[in-house]
């Protein structure tokens, strides 16, 4: 970073221009991956969706939040929980925290 633009409103960028070099480069106040310029940048990347409620794609996959399978399970992402678990899915139908086959409740399906 060059010090003589510290709090040089001249020495800004349209937009946040790298997103690993610890500066605000658009002066925006929010530095790399912070800033949603930065979002889908694989600097930014984290290897799961590490928030499912923030509308950002945060592990680079194409999806968002809820669209996300990382996000199944997530309380924010579930609309309806069963009474029983959907064996056949890699869902978590009855919201129970068990994916499909993973679940007790289907020990009893042939193909689990």
């Amino acid at each position: 970073a060059d010090p003589d633009c510290a709090g040089n409103a001249a020495c800004c960028a349209a937009t946040e221009t790298s997103c690993n070099d610890g500066v605000d480069n658009d002066c925006d106040g929010l530095v790399d991956c912070a800033d949603p310029n930065c979002a889908g940048n694989a600097a930014c990347c984290a290897p799961t969706e590490t928030s499912c409620t923030d509308g950002i794609d945060n592990d680079c996959d194409g999806l968002v939040d809820c669209d996300d399978p990382s996000c199944s399970s997530n309380a924010a992402c579930r609309t309806i929980c069963l009474p029983f678990e959907v064996c056949i899915f890699d869902v978590d139908a009855d919201c129970d925290g068990l994916r499909g086959c993973a679940d007790p409740d289907c020990s009893f399906w042939p193909f689990c």
